[in-house]
């Protein structure tokens, strides 16, 4: 039987800053309004990109008291397996 080593565990703070809907805009400037836009999603925080998935529409919930919009995103076109339960 193997033994596994051990793991050393720390805590540490995850601030990014989060874009504004105009960040956004100027960042896209010049970019053809035809370009897919993707998003590569973190597996965890600060860590390295899980997977590439496409925009397919806005979120902008009513709430005043925090104003956001969301992009939402969902995997890129293609064939994909799909597992049924027998």
């Amino acid at each position: 039987m193997s033994r596994l080593a051990p793991v050393s565990r720390s805590v540490f703070e995850h601030a990014p800053t989060p874009w504004t809907v105009g960040l956004l805009m100027r960042s896209l400037e010049g970019i053809p309004p035809e370009t897919v836009l993707a998003v590569h999603v973190a597996a965890s925080p600060g860590r390295e990109v899980w997977e590439e998935q496409v925009v397919v529409g806005l979120w902008n919930p009513d709430m005043a008291d925090e104003p956001i919009v969301a992009i939402l995103a969902d995997m890129p076109p293609g064939l994909y397996l799909k597992e049924v339960e027998q």
